[in-house]
């Protein structure tokens, strides 16, 4: 489940795996059974906490530390010295792609950007939460890419366009939508939200943002058609205003502010000024497409 190898974070030394059987581990109130297996023994490491799908259990794992360390190598590590078989996915390694969120210490992030600093011990590593779990920290991201292809998330394009549509930089739309265009899909967002994250009905942080930024271009024909579909019950007044999604972005992201903006964009039809046309003039573009936003 991994993607092209990383230099190998271990320093050399003995690092067999060593497992120690069952032992039961208390963390305030909760009592869970823990699978211990070691990989390093050195006095400078790390104790990593992997829950595994097979067992429903957490797996005990010891891995040396080094310098700038971030969850992913302890993930490489755990698995090059201590047990192949656990799955987890990577590929860019720059916070890029977005294959390897997962849950640390009950918070969703990326393995790849998220530093192990000095002194953190043990590292409890979970799969990403209001996704069905295939194997280990592996989700099927099928729920969340179906709520982002419930909104059509790609420019539509009028039926009379001229090409190529021309934007200023400082144009009143380019400040709505520059600020929410990173989005990497990582599900971040939507596992940290208490509504999508606990696997109730709701579109979810990414699909809105997107929505969003594709309401106020200018360049797109059916920015009234999004408006009433992200206006259904699993639209925008599903969201609770807690804003976790905000607050994990790994790309710095605000998707709550955008949730707000097309609540009151829907309500009262308002755009930002010069940011896209009027609703009516957007109901005259590909019927084609408008029939399969119906549909979805």
């Amino acid at each position: 489940m991994s993607g092209s190898p990383l230099p190998d974070p271990l320093e050399s030394g003995d690092h067999e795996a060593k497992g120690t059987g069952n032992v039961l581990r208390s963390e305030g109130t909760l009592q869970s059974d823990t699978l211990e297996q070691t990989s390093a023994d050195a006095s400078d490491t790390v104790t990593v906490l992997v829950r595994r799908s097979a067992s429903g259990l957490d797996q005990r794992f010891t891995v040396k530390r080094f310098e700038q360390m971030k969850v992913l190598d302890l993930l490489v590590a755990i698995q090059r010295t201590a047990d192949s078989s656990i799955a987890f996915r990577y590929s860019c390694r720059v916070a890029m792609c977005g294959t390897c969120a997962l849950r640390v210490d009950g918070h969703a992030v990326l393995a790849c950007q998220t530093s192990v600093p000095a002194g953190t011990d043990p590292v409890h590593l979970a799969p990403l939460a209001g996704f069905p779990v295939l194997r280990d920290l592996v989700v099927d991201m099928r729920p969340f890419f179906e709520r982002w292809a419930h909104i059509v998330p790609y420019v539509v394009p009028f039926a009379n366009a001229t090409e190529p549509a021309r934007i200023l930089p400082n144009s009143p739309e380019r400040e709505v939508i520059d600020p929410a265009l990173d989005c990497i899909t990582c599900g971040v967002c939507y596992s940290s939200c208490s509504v999508s994250g606990n696997q109730w009905d709701f579109l979810g942080p990414a699909a809105l943002n997107r929505a969003m930024v594709l309401t106020a271009d200018s360049r797109d024909s059916i920015g009234a058609d999004r408006l009433r579909r992200i206006g259904s019950a699993d639209g925008v007044d599903r969201c609770h205003y807690i804003s976790a999604c905000t607050s994990y972005c790994p790309k710095g992201l605000d998707p709550f502010s955008a949730i707000l903006r097309l609540r009151k964009w829907r309500i009262t039809g308002e755009y930002p000024a010069g940011a896209a046309p009027s609703t009516d003039s957007r109901t005259d573009s590909n019927a084609e497409t408008k029939s399969q936003l119906g549909q979805v």
